[in-house]
């Protein structure tokens, strides 16, 4: 009876447990800048116009399950907070967070506000809308180092498929204090390599430990942060202690002097990092809002497509594939970079002061202040407004660079591209008047050309002759290729050609040869459809007259090499 009792208590006590975990570990969900969100729904519907169901719904997914978890801590005064990575809300303009009850129904919180980040530790701090309470107890942190061989639990909210699962991990501590410094220096922190199941979705969740079997509390001692792909079961916390810092540096009141005085330090250390010769726009990056890329996304990636170098454009696009919001981020960077470099490659940056006030936006809840500065670089000026929020500065837009002025760059570009857009075209048809400057009888031409490219064509074309007495009418087989340059109203279509020529209908003569051509075919018309030519054709022939018996054999064959330059002007049209 007693062992059947005590069992019952364990039991209950493991299941008290592990729900209250659940209870306070949530789906944290970014919703990133509308910017953003419309193109790729614009992109889910062509999809859907072409058929493509499987990635009109893969994109469904992708918007839906951006995110990772997050959890509750209560401060010591009743605030509430949610802890997750700086990684998990990055890309995010939103973000909401979802506790999953018993019964499978989820209570959603809106509107979170961004109060804090840690890029370096890779941590960030949230509150409720209008720092609402909602719980009056979260997960406590504790206090005892950890050892090597300490059982661990994980929690969270992986992705299975396109669905969030609530998933409980447990394993043991395998370093204690692991010094991996491609991940973390290791003078910021060391990190805890533990084996309790880590998934994509994980991250932001708390690693826990549950000192006594007798008490149900479980403890915080890390956030999930990294999980190694190449061995099984390492995966990677950030200890309890440099959260604990973060929230208490996060949470501590900011007086006016000190964030005027971090926004300088900003300006310094985003002008330091310009002075590199190399690429430096990983470096502006860093500094960049959510709005300043959701506005300038999709232009700026075009530019890149348009202009960047062919190292920059595939480094913008493989970041664009495993993060769309870090991609486009890196889009907008580097069209910074590139226009404020002068010929020479250097960027040269001088500041005006700043008017700095305080705000409190309707677009970004996590504003709390404004500055606005004039930057001047190599004698052009922009003005600049950067915004002061979650603990630190970030530049928001740039006057005369980016919003209206870089939509009307790329609009420029577009323009000039679609003029200068050409068409292959699959049948020319033109007919006109060679004039001879020689011995050599003018003709009238009419040709007929199969298009092979848009600048290469085979065809034939009829000579009919104004002397048949010294050149039979002549069919030839030319082959023609150039070089079309298109402008907004007409497209010129340079070429060489050359071919062979025969008289085949002429009982009377044999005629073989060929010849060279050289000209222009202008395009016209509404759709460029309508053509003229001018072109110069040097033809070499050699003309057999035959001259029959009353037997039927040839007699007194007269050979002759008939040369001469010819101008051909004729119109036609294409299709």
């Amino acid at each position: 009876m007693k062992r059947s009792l005590m069992l019952f208590l364990a039991m209950f006590i493991t299941a008290t447990c592990f729900g209250q975990v659940k209870s306070m570990v949530g789906i944290l969900k970014t919703e990133f800048h509308p910017g953003i969100t419309k193109y790729f729904l614009d992109a889910k519907e062509d999809f859907l116009e072409d058929g493509e169901d499987e990635i009109a719904e893969s994109i469904d997914a992708f918007l839906s399950i951006s995110g990772g978890t997050g959890f509750v801590y209560v401060g010591p005064s009743g605030e509430n907070y949610i802890l997750t990575n700086y990684h998990v809300v990055s890309s995010g303009h939103r973000f909401s967070i979802e506790f999953e009850k018993e019964d499978g129904s989820f209570e959603v919180y809106e509107n979170l506000r961004l109060i804090g980040v840690d890029k370096d530790l890779d941590l960030a701090l949230l509150e409720f809308e209008n720092q609402d309470k909602p719980f009056s107890k979260g997960l406590p942190f504790y206090d005892k180092p950890l050892q090597d061989g300490d059982g661990v639990f994980s929690a969270g909210f992986p992705a299975l498929g396109n669905q969030r699962l609530w998933q409980l991990g447990r394993g043991f501590v395998t370093n204690a204090t692991a010094r991996i410094e491609d991940l973390l220096d290791p003078e910021l922190s060391t990190l805890i390599q533990h084996s309790a199941q880590i998934d994509a979705g994980n991250s932001g969740g708390p690693l826990m430990v549950r000192p006594s079997d007798n008490d149900p509390q479980m403890y915080v001692v890390g956030i999930n942060t990294w999980k190694a792909d190449s061995r099984q079961d390492v995966n990677l916390s950030l200890p309890a202690d440099k959260i604990i810092q973060f929230m208490e540096a996060k949470t501590a009141d900011v007086s006016d002097a000190e964030r005027d005085e971090l926004f300088h330090t900003t300006l310094a250390a985003f002008s330091e990092g310009l002075h590199d010769k190399h690429a430096v726009y990983p470096h502006i990056a860093d500094y960049l809002s959510s709005n300043i890329v959701g506005v300038n996304g999709f232009d700026a990636m075009y530019m890149v497509g348009e202009s960047a170098p062919n190292t920059v454009a595939y480094e913008v696009l493989d970041a664009f594939f495993y993060s769309p919001a870090d991609g486009l981020r890196y889009a907008v960077s580097w069209f910074i970079e590139d226009a404020l470099r002068n010929e020479e490659g250097r960027i040269s940056l001088v500041w005006g002061d700043a008017d700095i006030q305080s705000v409190s936006s309707q677009t970004d809840a996590s504003a709390m202040a404004e500055a606005k500065v004039r930057m001047t670089s190599h004698d052009r000026e922009f003005n600049c407004v950067w915004r002061y929020a979650a603990g630190y500065w970030q530049l928001e837009s740039i006057e005369g660079l980016t919003g209206d002025t870089l939509a009307e760059t790329k609009a420029e570009r577009e323009k000039y591209h679609k003029s200068r857009n050409v068409e292959p075209r699959l049948f020319y048809l033109n007919g006109g008047y060679a004039l001879s400057f020689s011995d050599l009888p003018s003709v009238m031409r009419a040709s007929a050309y199969l298009g092979l490219s848009d600048s290469s064509m085979f065809g034939v074309s009829l000579d009919i002759s104004s002397d048949k007495d010294v050149m039979p009418n002549l069919v030839s087989v030319v082959f023609r290729s150039g070089l079309a340059i298109p402008t907004e109203a007409f497209e010129f279509l340079p070429f060489g050609g050359f071919g062979i020529s025969a008289a085949p209908f002429s009982p009377d003569a044999f005629a073989m040869g060929g010849l060279a051509q050289a000209g222009i075919i202008v395009c016209f018309g509404p759709s460029k459809n309508l053509t003229a030519e001018l072109a110069l054709n040097y033809r070499l022939m050699l003309v057999n007259d035959i001259n029959q018996s009353d037997s039927g054999m040839y007699t007194d064959p007269e050979d002759a090499k008939d040369s001469g330059l010819l101008m051909f002007f004729g119109f036609g049209f294409r299709l």
